[in-house]
Protein backbone atom coordinates (compact mmCIF):
# COMPACT_ATOMS: atom_id res chain seq x y z
CA UNK A 1 0.00 0.00 0.00
CA UNK A 2 2.58 2.49 1.52
CA UNK A 3 4.68 1.44 -2.44
CA UNK A 4 1.15 2.53 -4.15
CA UNK A 5 1.10 5.18 -2.40
CA UNK A 6 4.41 6.75 -2.88
CA UNK A 7 4.40 5.75 -6.64
CA UNK A 8 2.35 9.44 -7.65
CA UNK A 9 3.93 11.32 -4.95
CA UNK A 10 5.03 14.55 -5.76
CA UNK A 11 8.15 14.41 -4.13
CA UNK A 12 9.56 11.05 -5.01
CA UNK A 13 12.21 10.84 -7.34
CA UNK A 14 11.69 10.10 -10.94
CA UNK A 15 14.23 7.37 -10.97
CA UNK A 16 12.69 5.55 -8.22
CA UNK A 17 9.43 6.22 -9.84
CA UNK A 18 10.62 4.31 -12.77
CA UNK A 19 11.80 1.50 -10.88
CA UNK A 20 8.31 1.05 -9.27
CA UNK A 21 6.82 0.88 -12.86
CA UNK A 22 9.36 -2.35 -14.12
CA UNK A 23 8.43 -5.55 -13.60
CA UNK A 24 10.73 -7.95 -11.47
CA UNK A 25 11.80 -10.17 -14.32
CA UNK A 26 13.97 -6.75 -15.50
CA UNK A 27 15.84 -6.99 -12.29
CA UNK A 28 16.66 -10.71 -12.55
CA UNK A 29 19.82 -11.96 -15.14
CA UNK A 30 18.94 -13.19 -18.09
CA UNK A 31 18.00 -17.35 -18.37
CA UNK A 32 20.18 -20.02 -18.83
CA UNK A 33 18.76 -20.57 -22.27
CA UNK A 34 20.90 -17.08 -23.19
CA UNK A 35 17.63 -15.90 -24.50
CA UNK A 36 15.62 -12.66 -22.96
CA UNK A 37 11.86 -12.80 -22.69
CA UNK A 38 9.29 -10.50 -23.56
CA UNK A 39 6.73 -8.74 -21.30
CA UNK A 40 2.82 -9.39 -21.68
CA UNK A 41 1.24 -6.34 -21.46
CA UNK A 42 -2.04 -7.54 -21.29
CA UNK A 43 -3.04 -9.77 -24.02
CA UNK A 44 0.15 -9.13 -26.42
CA UNK A 45 1.26 -13.29 -26.00
CA UNK A 46 0.15 -13.41 -30.21
CA UNK A 47 2.19 -10.05 -30.70
CA UNK A 48 5.06 -11.57 -28.59
CA UNK A 49 5.79 -14.49 -30.53
CA UNK A 50 5.49 -12.79 -33.70
CA UNK A 51 8.32 -10.61 -32.68
CA UNK A 52 9.83 -14.17 -31.57
CA UNK A 53 10.08 -14.87 -35.35
CA UNK A 54 10.97 -12.12 -36.86
CA UNK A 55 14.47 -11.63 -34.33
CA UNK A 56 14.88 -15.24 -35.03
CA UNK A 57 15.66 -14.39 -39.07
CA UNK A 58 19.11 -13.43 -38.60
CA UNK A 59 19.40 -11.46 -42.16
CA UNK A 60 16.23 -9.13 -40.74
CA UNK A 61 17.44 -8.21 -37.67
CA UNK A 62 21.31 -7.75 -39.20
CA UNK A 63 19.89 -5.61 -41.54
CA UNK A 64 18.30 -3.02 -39.42
CA UNK A 65 21.29 -3.11 -37.44
CA UNK A 66 22.82 -2.04 -40.28
CA UNK A 67 20.23 0.93 -40.63
CA UNK A 68 21.69 4.17 -39.41
CA UNK A 69 20.26 7.34 -37.36
CA UNK A 70 20.17 9.57 -40.52
CA UNK A 71 18.33 6.92 -42.51
CA UNK A 72 15.49 5.85 -39.63
CA UNK A 73 15.11 9.50 -39.03
CA UNK A 74 15.90 9.59 -35.08
CA UNK A 75 16.35 13.17 -35.23
CA UNK A 76 12.43 13.66 -35.85
CA UNK A 77 11.45 11.01 -33.12
CA UNK A 78 10.31 14.43 -31.10
CA UNK A 79 8.52 15.74 -34.04
CA UNK A 80 4.64 15.07 -34.46
CA UNK A 81 4.14 13.03 -37.45
CA UNK A 82 0.40 12.98 -37.70
CA UNK A 83 -1.88 9.87 -37.36
CA UNK A 84 -0.13 6.43 -37.75
CA UNK A 85 0.67 5.36 -41.63
CA UNK A 86 -0.88 2.18 -41.67
CA UNK A 87 -4.10 4.24 -41.11
CA UNK A 88 -3.73 6.87 -43.61
CA UNK A 89 -2.60 3.47 -46.56
CA UNK A 90 -5.68 1.74 -45.33
CA UNK A 91 -8.01 4.47 -46.12
CA UNK A 92 -6.46 5.77 -48.82
CA UNK A 93 -6.82 2.66 -50.54
CA UNK A 94 -10.41 2.97 -50.01
CA UNK A 95 -9.65 6.00 -52.40
CA UNK A 96 -9.59 8.95 -50.33
CA UNK A 97 -7.65 11.66 -51.16
CA UNK A 98 -4.39 11.83 -48.76
CA UNK A 99 -5.22 15.01 -47.44
CA UNK A 100 -8.46 14.25 -46.19
CA UNK A 101 -7.48 11.12 -44.53
CA UNK A 102 -4.80 13.03 -42.51
CA UNK A 103 -7.29 15.57 -41.33
CA UNK A 104 -9.67 12.90 -40.63
CA UNK A 105 -7.35 10.95 -38.47
CA UNK A 106 -6.42 13.87 -37.06
CA UNK A 107 -9.87 14.90 -35.93
CA UNK A 108 -10.69 11.06 -34.41
CA UNK A 109 -7.51 9.47 -33.48
CA UNK A 110 -7.26 5.46 -34.01
CA UNK A 111 -10.77 5.53 -35.12
CA UNK A 112 -11.06 4.70 -39.16
CA UNK A 113 -14.74 4.08 -38.59
CA UNK A 114 -15.20 7.65 -37.49
CA UNK A 115 -12.60 8.89 -40.28
CA UNK A 116 -14.22 7.34 -42.83
CA UNK A 117 -17.84 8.68 -42.11
CA UNK A 118 -16.32 12.75 -41.91
CA UNK A 119 -14.38 11.73 -44.92
CA UNK A 120 -18.01 11.01 -47.07
CA UNK A 121 -18.85 14.41 -46.43
CA UNK A 122 -15.00 15.90 -46.87
CA UNK A 123 -15.21 18.29 -50.12
CA UNK A 124 -11.25 18.42 -50.99
CA UNK A 125 -11.75 21.27 -53.32
CA UNK A 126 -12.92 23.61 -50.42
CA UNK A 127 -10.15 22.71 -48.30
CA UNK A 128 -7.48 25.06 -48.23
CA UNK A 129 -6.00 24.30 -45.33
CA UNK A 130 -2.67 23.14 -44.77
CA UNK A 131 -1.53 19.56 -43.02
CA UNK A 132 0.44 19.32 -40.64
CA UNK A 133 1.63 16.34 -43.43
CA UNK A 134 2.92 18.51 -45.92
CA UNK A 135 4.16 21.07 -43.40
CA UNK A 136 6.70 17.80 -42.36
CA UNK A 137 10.45 18.57 -43.12
CA UNK A 138 11.91 14.66 -42.32
CA UNK A 139 10.00 11.63 -41.06
CA UNK A 140 11.18 9.67 -38.26
CA UNK A 141 10.10 5.86 -39.26
CA UNK A 142 9.01 5.08 -35.67
CA UNK A 143 8.24 1.06 -35.94
CA UNK A 144 11.39 -0.04 -36.90
CA UNK A 145 13.25 2.68 -34.91
CA UNK A 146 11.14 0.67 -32.44
CA UNK A 147 12.02 -2.72 -33.59
CA UNK A 148 15.34 -1.92 -33.63
CA UNK A 149 15.91 -1.03 -30.08
CA UNK A 150 13.92 -3.71 -29.37
CA UNK A 151 15.95 -6.22 -30.80
CA UNK A 152 19.02 -4.43 -29.31
CA UNK A 153 17.60 -4.64 -26.21
CA UNK A 154 17.24 -9.22 -26.51
CA UNK A 155 21.17 -8.51 -27.46
CA UNK A 156 22.75 -7.05 -25.11
CA UNK A 157 20.62 -7.15 -21.79
CA UNK A 158 21.66 -9.16 -19.03
CA UNK A 159 17.53 -9.62 -17.32
CA UNK A 160 15.07 -12.06 -17.72
CA UNK A 161 12.39 -9.87 -20.26
CA UNK A 162 12.00 -6.68 -21.46
CA UNK A 163 9.24 -4.53 -22.37
CA UNK A 164 7.45 -3.97 -25.62
CA UNK A 165 5.47 -0.81 -24.82
CA UNK A 166 8.22 1.28 -27.21
CA UNK A 167 7.12 -0.74 -29.95
CA UNK A 168 3.36 -0.68 -28.81
CA UNK A 169 3.54 2.91 -29.06
CA UNK A 170 4.91 3.15 -32.38
CA UNK A 171 2.04 1.52 -33.65
CA UNK A 172 -0.52 4.58 -32.65
CA UNK A 173 -2.26 2.30 -29.94
CA UNK A 174 -4.01 4.35 -27.24
CA UNK A 175 -5.51 3.62 -23.85
CA UNK A 176 -6.32 0.04 -23.02
CA UNK A 177 -5.36 -1.39 -27.02
CA UNK A 178 -2.48 -3.63 -25.57
CA UNK A 179 -5.45 -5.05 -23.97
CA UNK A 180 -7.44 -6.61 -26.55
CA UNK A 181 -6.46 -8.92 -29.00
CA UNK A 182 -5.24 -7.51 -32.22
CA UNK A 183 -5.22 -9.45 -35.46
CA UNK A 184 -1.92 -10.83 -36.05
CA UNK A 185 -1.96 -11.08 -39.74
CA UNK A 186 -2.87 -7.62 -40.06
CA UNK A 187 -0.08 -6.73 -37.61
CA UNK A 188 2.58 -8.96 -39.40
CA UNK A 189 1.56 -6.65 -42.39
CA UNK A 190 1.90 -3.76 -40.56
CA UNK A 191 5.50 -4.42 -39.62
CA UNK A 192 6.67 -5.93 -42.92
CA UNK A 193 5.01 -2.81 -44.64
CA UNK A 194 6.56 -0.38 -41.99
CA UNK A 195 10.38 -2.37 -42.49
CA UNK A 196 10.36 -2.31 -46.58
CA UNK A 197 9.07 1.56 -46.56
CA UNK A 198 11.79 2.47 -44.01
CA UNK A 199 14.39 0.49 -46.62
CA UNK A 200 13.30 2.24 -49.50
CA UNK A 201 15.92 4.81 -49.48
CA UNK A 202 18.70 2.63 -48.14
CA UNK A 203 20.84 0.08 -49.32
CA UNK A 204 18.46 -2.89 -48.24
CA UNK A 205 15.59 -1.98 -50.05
CA UNK A 206 14.88 -5.27 -51.52
CA UNK A 207 15.41 -7.13 -48.12
CA UNK A 208 11.44 -7.82 -47.18
CA UNK A 209 10.81 -8.99 -51.16
CA UNK A 210 13.80 -11.02 -50.78
CA UNK A 211 12.32 -12.88 -47.93
CA UNK A 212 9.00 -13.01 -48.27
CA UNK A 213 7.46 -12.39 -51.27
CA UNK A 214 6.39 -15.09 -53.71
CA UNK A 215 4.25 -15.30 -57.13
CA UNK A 216 1.13 -16.55 -57.43
CA UNK A 217 -1.27 -16.86 -60.72
CA UNK A 218 -5.13 -17.61 -60.57
CA UNK A 219 -6.38 -18.68 -63.61
CA UNK A 220 -10.30 -19.55 -64.76
CA UNK A 221 -11.14 -21.67 -68.05
CA UNK A 222 -14.50 -21.44 -69.49
CA UNK A 223 -15.70 -25.37 -70.06
CA UNK A 224 -17.91 -23.32 -73.12
CA UNK A 225 -15.75 -22.60 -75.44
CA UNK A 226 -12.56 -22.98 -73.59
CA UNK A 227 -11.37 -19.09 -73.01
CA UNK A 228 -8.75 -19.40 -70.15
CA UNK A 229 -8.59 -15.92 -68.08
CA UNK A 230 -5.11 -15.44 -66.12
CA UNK A 231 -4.74 -13.04 -63.26
CA UNK A 232 -0.44 -12.82 -61.83
CA UNK A 233 0.09 -11.67 -58.54
CA UNK A 234 2.30 -11.27 -55.37
CA UNK A 235 1.98 -12.46 -52.07
CA UNK A 236 3.74 -12.22 -48.75
CA UNK A 237 2.31 -14.75 -47.34
CA UNK A 238 -0.50 -17.16 -47.44
CA UNK A 239 -3.94 -17.05 -45.23
CA UNK A 240 -4.85 -20.74 -44.00
CA UNK A 241 -8.57 -22.10 -43.31
CA UNK A 242 -8.36 -23.74 -39.98
CA UNK A 243 -12.09 -24.97 -39.61
CA UNK A 244 -12.24 -26.53 -43.05
CA UNK A 245 -8.69 -28.85 -42.75
CA UNK A 246 -7.46 -30.70 -39.99
CA UNK A 247 -3.88 -29.92 -40.66
CA UNK A 248 -1.34 -27.33 -42.23
CA UNK A 249 -0.99 -29.81 -45.39
CA UNK A 250 -4.53 -30.57 -45.88
CA UNK A 251 -5.16 -26.69 -45.79
CA UNK A 252 -2.15 -25.81 -48.37
CA UNK A 253 -3.69 -28.29 -50.36
CA UNK A 254 -7.34 -26.94 -50.20
CA UNK A 255 -5.71 -23.33 -51.04
CA UNK A 256 -4.30 -24.49 -54.02
CA UNK A 257 -7.35 -27.15 -55.46
CA UNK A 258 -9.35 -27.05 -58.49
CA UNK A 259 -12.60 -25.54 -57.81
CA UNK A 260 -15.99 -25.58 -59.87
CA UNK A 261 -17.64 -22.24 -60.41
CA UNK A 262 -21.40 -22.96 -60.90
CA UNK A 263 -24.95 -22.03 -59.87
CA UNK A 264 -25.32 -19.11 -58.11
CA UNK A 265 -21.62 -18.54 -58.36
CA UNK A 266 -21.22 -18.90 -61.89
CA UNK A 267 -18.23 -17.55 -63.75
CA UNK A 268 -19.16 -14.26 -66.93
CA UNK A 269 -17.13 -15.17 -69.69
CA UNK A 270 -16.45 -12.30 -71.94
CA UNK A 271 -16.10 -14.25 -74.71
CA UNK A 272 -19.60 -15.78 -74.35
CA UNK A 273 -20.95 -13.13 -73.03
CA UNK A 274 -22.75 -14.65 -70.21
CA UNK A 275 -22.58 -16.61 -67.18
CA UNK A 276 -21.42 -20.03 -67.42
CA UNK A 277 -19.64 -23.36 -65.56
CA UNK A 278 -15.70 -22.84 -64.64
CA UNK A 279 -13.21 -24.05 -63.51
CA UNK A 280 -10.98 -22.05 -61.04
CA UNK A 281 -7.24 -22.27 -59.28
CA UNK A 282 -4.54 -20.74 -57.78
CA UNK A 283 -0.94 -21.86 -57.94
CA UNK A 284 2.29 -20.95 -56.48
CA UNK A 285 4.49 -19.87 -59.06
CA UNK A 286 8.02 -19.19 -57.05
CA UNK A 287 8.16 -19.31 -53.04
CA UNK A 288 10.35 -17.30 -50.71
CA UNK A 289 12.89 -18.07 -48.87
CA UNK A 290 10.64 -17.42 -45.48
CA UNK A 291 7.05 -18.98 -46.04
CA UNK A 292 4.38 -17.30 -43.69
CA UNK A 293 1.17 -19.02 -43.38
CA UNK A 294 -1.13 -17.35 -40.93
CA UNK A 295 -4.40 -19.72 -39.35
CA UNK A 296 -7.68 -17.93 -39.91
CA UNK A 297 -8.72 -18.95 -36.96
CA UNK A 298 -11.85 -16.77 -36.52
CA UNK A 299 -15.18 -18.51 -38.61
CA UNK A 300 -18.63 -17.84 -38.37
CA UNK A 301 -20.68 -20.66 -36.71
CA UNK A 302 -24.23 -21.28 -37.90
CA UNK A 303 -24.83 -22.57 -34.93
CA UNK A 304 -24.41 -19.84 -32.28
CA UNK A 305 -24.72 -17.17 -35.44
CA UNK A 306 -21.54 -15.72 -34.45
CA UNK A 307 -17.93 -15.44 -34.77
CA UNK A 308 -16.12 -18.34 -33.06
CA UNK A 309 -12.58 -18.87 -32.52
CA UNK A 310 -11.25 -21.97 -33.37
CA UNK A 311 -9.13 -23.37 -30.75
CA UNK A 312 -8.46 -27.12 -31.78
CA UNK A 313 -4.48 -28.67 -32.45
CA UNK A 314 -3.80 -28.11 -35.86
CA UNK A 315 -1.18 -30.31 -36.42
CA UNK A 316 2.27 -29.45 -39.05
CA UNK A 317 5.10 -31.78 -39.86
CA UNK A 318 8.61 -30.72 -39.78
CA UNK A 319 8.99 -30.13 -43.44
CA UNK A 320 6.29 -29.51 -46.21
CA UNK A 321 6.37 -31.04 -50.02
CA UNK A 322 5.12 -27.97 -51.74
CA UNK A 323 5.37 -29.41 -54.79
CA UNK A 324 1.59 -29.73 -54.99
CA UNK A 325 1.03 -26.34 -54.89
CA UNK A 326 3.36 -25.05 -57.55
CA UNK A 327 2.12 -23.87 -60.77
CA UNK A 328 1.47 -26.87 -63.65
CA UNK A 329 2.27 -25.88 -67.13
CA UNK A 330 -1.08 -27.83 -68.60
CA UNK A 331 -3.60 -26.30 -66.79
CA UNK A 332 -6.40 -26.73 -68.91
CA UNK A 333 -5.56 -30.22 -69.33
CA UNK A 334 -6.13 -30.63 -65.79
CA UNK A 335 -9.15 -28.41 -64.96
CA UNK A 336 -11.18 -30.09 -68.05
CA UNK A 337 -10.03 -33.76 -66.27
CA UNK A 338 -11.47 -31.75 -63.10
CA UNK A 339 -14.48 -30.66 -64.45
CA UNK A 340 -15.30 -33.67 -66.35
CA UNK A 341 -15.03 -35.90 -63.21
CA UNK A 342 -16.84 -33.53 -61.17
CA UNK A 343 -20.33 -33.54 -63.42
CA UNK A 344 -20.24 -37.45 -62.75
CA UNK A 345 -20.13 -36.72 -58.91
CA UNK A 346 -22.69 -33.98 -59.02
CA UNK A 347 -25.25 -36.87 -60.75
CA UNK A 348 -24.22 -39.16 -58.10
CA UNK A 349 -24.98 -36.15 -55.41
CA UNK A 350 -28.48 -35.59 -57.07
CA UNK A 351 -29.45 -39.09 -56.75
CA UNK A 352 -28.24 -38.91 -53.49
CA UNK A 353 -30.42 -36.01 -52.32
CA UNK A 354 -33.36 -37.10 -54.14
CA UNK A 355 -33.16 -40.55 -52.42
CA UNK A 356 -32.79 -38.62 -48.71
CA UNK A 357 -35.93 -36.26 -49.83
CA UNK A 358 -37.97 -39.31 -50.89
CA UNK A 359 -37.05 -40.69 -47.15
CA UNK A 360 -37.84 -37.91 -45.28
CA UNK A 361 -41.17 -37.81 -46.75
CA UNK A 362 -41.57 -41.27 -46.16
CA UNK A 363 -40.69 -40.58 -42.13
CA UNK A 364 -42.86 -37.41 -42.08
CA UNK A 365 -46.10 -39.40 -43.29
CA UNK A 366 -45.57 -42.27 -40.69
CA UNK A 367 -45.61 -39.34 -38.06
CA UNK A 368 -49.01 -38.68 -36.63
CA UNK A 369 -50.60 -35.83 -38.73
CA UNK A 370 -48.55 -36.28 -41.66
CA UNK A 371 -46.02 -34.30 -39.56
CA UNK A 372 -48.18 -31.22 -39.10
CA UNK A 373 -47.06 -29.51 -35.97
CA UNK A 374 -50.42 -27.47 -36.50
CA UNK A 375 -52.95 -30.38 -36.66
CA UNK A 376 -51.42 -31.87 -34.06
CA UNK A 377 -51.53 -28.75 -31.58
CA UNK A 378 -55.46 -28.42 -32.77
CA UNK A 379 -55.91 -31.37 -31.45
CA UNK A 380 -54.30 -30.93 -28.47
CA UNK A 381 -52.71 -34.06 -28.83
CA UNK A 382 -49.42 -34.25 -26.53
CA UNK A 383 -47.93 -37.51 -27.56
CA UNK A 384 -47.77 -36.20 -31.34
CA UNK A 385 -46.66 -32.88 -30.63
CA UNK A 386 -43.90 -35.01 -28.64
CA UNK A 387 -42.92 -36.85 -32.07
CA UNK A 388 -43.21 -34.75 -34.10
CA UNK A 389 -41.05 -31.79 -32.21
CA UNK A 390 -38.36 -34.73 -31.30
CA UNK A 391 -37.91 -35.80 -35.25
CA UNK A 392 -37.77 -31.84 -36.20
CA UNK A 393 -34.98 -31.35 -33.82
CA UNK A 394 -33.23 -34.49 -35.26
CA UNK A 395 -33.52 -33.36 -38.85
CA UNK A 396 -32.12 -29.72 -37.76
CA UNK A 397 -29.28 -31.69 -36.05
CA UNK A 398 -28.11 -33.49 -38.57
CA UNK A 399 -28.55 -30.54 -41.22
CA UNK A 400 -26.43 -28.38 -38.45
CA UNK A 401 -23.65 -31.46 -38.48
CA UNK A 402 -23.44 -31.71 -42.06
Amino acid sequence: EEIQKDRGHPMMEEKDREILSHPANHYKPRAGSGYVGLDNQGATCYLNSLIQTMYMTKSLKEALYRLTDEELGVEFLDQDDGPPQHDIDALTAMGFPEKGVIKALTKFPGNREQAMEWLFTYDASQDTEETGSSAKKGKAWRIPIALQRLFANLDLLDQQSVSTKNLTDSFGWKGQQAHVQHDIHELNRILIDALNKSLQTTKEKELCDSLYKGDQVTRILCTECGYLSERKETYMDLTLAVQESPDVVKALERLTRYEVMCDSEQYRCSRCNKKVDAVRSTQLRTLPPLLTLPLARFAFSRKTLNYEKWTRKFPFPMTIDMEGALDTEDFTTEAKKRYAQWKVERVAEKAEAEKRKQKEEEAEDSLPYGGSLKEAMKNQDRDAIRQILKARQQKQKEVADE
